[in-house]
C-alpha cells in the first residue's frame, strides 16, 4: 500500500517538489543522478544490481529494441549484464508496463518529429 499510494506519486512528482523547496530548477538533482549513474557504470556493482536505461532486448516483457530501465550488474572491467529472475509483483509489474507504453509513445511522436518510422 505505501508503495503504491505514497512513494510512486512521491517521485512522480519530486521534480515540482524540488523546486517548489529549492525556489529553482531541479537540473541539479538531474545532475547528481547522472553523475552517480556514471560512477555506477565505471565500477563494479555493490550489492544486488542497480537500475540503468539500456536497449531491451525483451526482458522482464519489455519491448525489444526499447531503451528501458533494467536491473544491470557491472563487472570488474567495465561489462554489463541484465540481471535475470527477479521476481515481480503483479503492481510491479503493471508499473512497467505503463512506463514502456510512455517510452513507446514518446519515442513514436520523436520518431515522427524527424520523419522517420519505428
Amino acid at each position: 500500500s505505501w508503495l503504491k499510494d505514497t512513494f510512486v506519486p512521491t517521485v512522480g512528482k519530486r521534480g515540482a517538489a524540488i523546486i517548489a523547496a529549492r525556489g529553482a530548477s531541479s537540473a541539479a538533482s538531474a545532475a547528481n543522478a547522472v553523475v552517480d549513474t556514471v560512477r555506477d557504470l565505471i565500477t563494479p556493482t555493490r550489492g544486488d544490481f542497480h537500475s540503468v536505461c539500456v536497449l531491451s532486448k525483451g526482458e522482464y516483457g519489455t519491448p525489444a529494441g526499447l531503451i528501458t530501465s533494467l536491473p544491470i550488474k557491472i563487472d570488474a572491467i567495465g561489462n554489463w549484464r541484465v540481471v535475470e529472475g527477479i521476481q515481480l509483483t503483479d503492481y510491479a509489474r503493471e508499473q512497467i508496463k505503463a512506463s514502456n507504453d510512455e517510452l513507446l509513445e514518446e519515442r513514436s511522436v520523436a520518431f515522427g518529429q524527424l520523419g522517420l518510422t519505428v
